[in-house]
């Protein structure tokens, strides 16, 4: 008799799919078979569609953290959507602003002022490209993790250390950049140490 029911119910949601999809909620809520129905959905179809769901997820997940040597030369993809992810917070949140004040700026400028407003200006800038191009444009994400750490450890650190940094001019600027060191971690290191710092062999030709 369970066979029955079950190859009853399949039967019914197969014609039900194909005719009007909205069946399934309405025979759900309805009709004297109402309680066996939901048992039969919720313990071997229900459990079938969350195997799958289950088994889908585990496997985005594995694919994201696995090194992809076919797509991005053993860099995982993980690394390359938060890049694509930080790049774009470099334009939007640094590059617009500061060009915005370069451009809306009055009178001459104050030589050392304007230094930091260009670079400001112009790494940002290029990370559109790095939207592209995540991998090749590494060398902006590293210029940037430096310069704002050795900024931390030179001028902030030191008032923090004396009990100065609250209140002062480098307060709001050291809040910004004390995330800097953070960035590191989606840095693939692996592949910044093997196209940036080691030297290839060049290939010998037979």
């Amino acid at each position: 008799m369970q066979l029955d029911l079950k190859e009853r119910y399949k039967r019914k949601v197969k014609e039900a799919t194909r005719t009007e999809p909205p069946f399934l909620d309405s025979f759900r809520c309805q009709g004297k078979y109402r309680r066996e129905f939901d048992d039969y959905f919720d313990n071997d179809l229900g459990g079938q569609h969350r195997s799958r769901r289950n088994r889908e997820s585990l496997s985005i997940i594995k694919y994201i953290f696995t090194p992809n040597y076919v797509k991005y030369e053993g860099v995982r993809p993980i690394n390359i959507y938060l890049l694509r992810v930080l790049y774009f917070l470099m334009f939007i949140g640094v590059g617009v602003q500061t060009w915005g004040t370069i451009i809306n700026h009055q009178g001459p400028w104050d030589h050392t002022k304007a230094v930091a407003y260009c670079v400001w200006a112009a790494y940002p800038t290029l990370s559109i490209f790095g939207l592209i191009k995540p991998l090749r444009w590494l060398p902006i994400v590293i210029f940037m993790i430096f310069y704002k750490t050795l900024w931390v450890i030179v001028v902030a650190y030191p008032l923090w250390r004396a009990g100065a940094l609250a209140g002062s001019p480098a307060e709001e600027m050291a809040h910004v950049f004390i995330g800097a060191p953070f960035i590191i971690l989606i840095v693939p290191w692996i592949y910044v140490f093997k196209n940036y710092v080691m030297w290839s062999k060049p290939k010998v030709s037979q």
